[in-house]
């Protein structure tokens, strides 16, 4: 398995009352899914698999959550 690295931390941003988007600049190109539940350690639900490329922005749009509930 190769680590993979980030220009830069996640960003969570514009969150409403069902959905969050979540911002990454990884250092190289990558293939990745974001995995999420209520529970911590049981992820029920997942995004689809996504590319982002190495040096850019990718941004991913979770929604489909539910108001006021941690994820």
């Amino acid at each position: 398995a190769n680590t993979i690295t980030f220009t830069e931390a996640e960003l969570l941003g514009r969150p409403t009352n069902n959905s969050i988007t979540i911002n990454i600049v990884p250092d190289t190109t990558i293939q990745y899914h974001y995995q999420y539940g209520t529970s911590p350690g049981f992820y029920t639900q997942s995004t689809n698999d996504q590319t982002a490329t190495g040096g850019q922005p990718h941004s991913v749009v979770i929604t489909g959550l539910s108001p006021n509930t941690h994820y």
